[in-house]
């Protein structure tokens, strides 16, 4: 029997706040049973990735959501 259980997600960012434009490297922090990630990123450029530890620009002034969601075979977590 093999007990799989969902992945819970987190993640820290080099940078919260800076000028435009801000270059920031995003470090996973899910557990480690997590096997897919799906992050959006609002108003920045790409707007979406796949990556474990992705780097993303803001090129314009504003205060924007991030949102990752993880994966494995019992489920997902944002």
């Amino acid at each position: 029997v093999t007990v799989v259980l969902p992945p819970t997600a987190a993640f820290s960012a080099s940078a919260l706040t800076g000028c435009a434009p801000l270059t920031v490297q995003f470090t996973n922090e899910s557990s480690s049973n997590a096997t897919s990630f799906e992050w959006l990123f609002e108003g920045g450029d790409p707007g979406s990735l796949n990556e474990e530890n992705p780097t993303v620009t803001w090129n314009a002034p504003g205060v924007y959501l991030v949102t990752l969601t993880v994966a494995n075979a019992a489920g997902t977590a944002t």
